[in-house]
């Protein structure tokens, strides 16, 4: 009987032992740290909305268009990579519909400082006035004389291809090798690679810049060569407080070239009148670029708010009498 007193003691001694370590083994799974799922990417989101009313013809041809509609998102894949991609939507300016600019990946080397390499379709660095972005111009529109660049400032001027860029302080390098066909395209038809090279120098008062492009191009009739060719571009900017000078020269094939000046100033915040003069050459022998010869123009632009703003420009154009014809544009802009 002492025996078996004795065992079921022993016996429930280890009953409780057990259901002590159960308990204990519920309560740490209760309140163990859960496994964190993997976080999205962030995504950074950005647009900007332009609508428009033009008057052509000494204001005898009225047009009015969505000149432009983009959303931006640049998707931070890692502390080295990411991705952005951005469409382009426009009625009633020539090319109605969607049209793909940016897609592409950026890597940051994170051993070389303001070492990058992007890969994709982008906007392949030439010049200064059609690279900036349309919110980032003075004028409702682009410079004129971007029509000698093959591309133009449009969508043109988005190329697929690959950019390396090194920023060492102020100075930022550019070298782009691209197909040269202008964007959304997937077949090179003349099977080259183009090449361009950007370098420009950035202070606090002024800006100074150089470009080469060197190939065939091929994104129209106006920008296909048999044989490689050279753009050359330069420019400049100076800024002291509220004034803005601008000055940018293009010399492309077959002797065409173009000069373009710019200034404005900013009185107040939300008021900033600008006057410029553009002069273009383009050769016979390259007729199927415009020749503007001459282009004189003043615009202001209103904000009514941090990235609303309101613009109007006059400008008169022509290649023999320089007021044989003017153009006014009505602008408003929604930035976000």
């Amino acid at each position: 009987m002492a025996i078996g007193l004795l065992t079921g003691l022993a016996g429930g001694t280890a009953w409780a032992d057990d259901t002590a370590a159960a308990d204990a083994s519920a309560t740490m799974e209760a309140t163990a740290t859960p496994t964190p799922k993997p976080t999205p990417a962030p995504v950074v989101w950005s647009g900007l909305l332009q609508a428009q009313d033009n008057w052509t013809g000494n204001g005898n041809v009225e047009s009015l268009s969505l000149y432009h509609v983009r959303v931006r998102g640049v998707i931070a894949v890692d502390s080295e990579d990411t991705l952005a991609i951005m469409p382009d939507y426009s009625i009633g300016v020539g090319t109605t519909g969607f049209t793909l600019l940016d897609a592409y990946g950026v890597h940051k080397f994170s051993g070389i400082d303001g070492l990058f390499v992007m890969a994709g379709q982008f906007k392949f660095a030439f010049g200064d006035n059609r690279y900036l972005l349309p919110q980032q111009l003075k004028r409702t529109s682009y410079n004129a004389i971007d029509a000698l660049i093959p591309g133009g400032a449009k969508a043109a001027a988005w190329d697929l291809g690959l950019e390396v860029k090194e920023q060492i302080d102020a100075l930022t390098v550019q070298v782009d090798a691209i197909q040269g066909d202008g964007p959304n395209v997937t077949i090179d038809p003349n099977n080259t690679l183009d090449f361009t090279a950007r370098a420009e120098w950035k202070d606090t008062n002024f800006i100074l810049g150089l470009s080469d492009y060197y190939g065939r191009g091929g994104q129209s009739a106006a920008y296909t060569y048999s044989s490689f060719q050279n753009w050359f571009d330069a420019y400049g900017r100076l800024m002291i407080e509220t004034l803005d000078f601008r000055i940018e020269m293009i010399l492309a094939p077959n002797n065409a070239s173009g000069l373009d000046l710019q200034l404005s100033v900013k009185p107040i915040s939300c008021l900033e009148p600008l006057v410029w003069f553009e002069t273009m050459n383009s050769s016979v022998s390259n007729s199927t670029i415009p020749d503007i010869g001459n282009n004189l123009g003043a615009g202001v632009n209103f904000w009514a708010g941090a990235k609303t703003r309101l613009s109007f420009d006059l400008s008169f154009i022509g290649t023999s009498d320089i007021l044989n014809s003017n153009t006014e544009t009505l602008q408003f802009e929604e930035v976000f």
